[in-house]
């Protein structure tokens, strides 16, 4: 009995001590898009940052989201996430849209953070830059590119496979 009871102790300890790199949480990445949707853009109260809302409509929407790991023993950890949004045509199979053409797919990039988005930042007040580039794989997937410069200073690059989530 006296060693099930120093065995018993001793797995308690080993597993109190042991690596919990197992259950640490990551930072997590999205990528999607949405049929018969639209996109909407809208200003964000007292900021220059401008926020996509997915309705309905007869559009492709494409989603990128980065949700940044929440540090639950830290209060209002600064970053939470960020969002890359834009519309196209469902009928086509590939597409390329240079610097203006980005705001005909209504490009929209979002920080959602506790930090300051001054609209009074004037110098931020800018169409977005770049290239946004896709080719259809099938009905479920597309490979999407994004080099895109928002807001004057914000370089986002994404080069991945979206998949439909509708």
């Amino acid at each position: 009995m006296k060693k099930i009871i120093i065995l018993f102790v001793l797995s308690i300890i080993i597993n109190a001590c042991s690596s919990n790199e197992d259950n640490i949480e990551k930072d997590t990445y999205t990528y999607s898009f949405y049929k018969n949707s639209k996109l909407t853009i809208n200003e964000v109260e007292d900021s220059y940052m401008k926020e996509g809302k997915i309705d309905s409509g007869d559009k492709l929407v494409f989603k990128y989201l980065f949700s940044a790991y929440d540090n639950k023993e830290v209060a209002d950890d600064e970053f939470n996430s960020e969002v890359i949004m834009f519309e196209i045509d469902p009928n086509i199979s590939s597409f390329t849209y240079s610097d203006s053409q980005l705001l005909d797919i209504k490009s929209v990039f979002t920080k959602y953070c506790f930090c300051v988005f001054s609209n009074e930042q004037t110098d931020k007040d800018v169409a977005p830059t770049g290239t946004i580039s896709g080719t259809k794989i099938s009905d479920k997937y597309w490979d999407i590119k994004i080099n895109v410069t928002f807001y004057g200073n914000e370089v986002k690059t994404v080069n991945k496979k979206f998949t439909l989530m509708n």
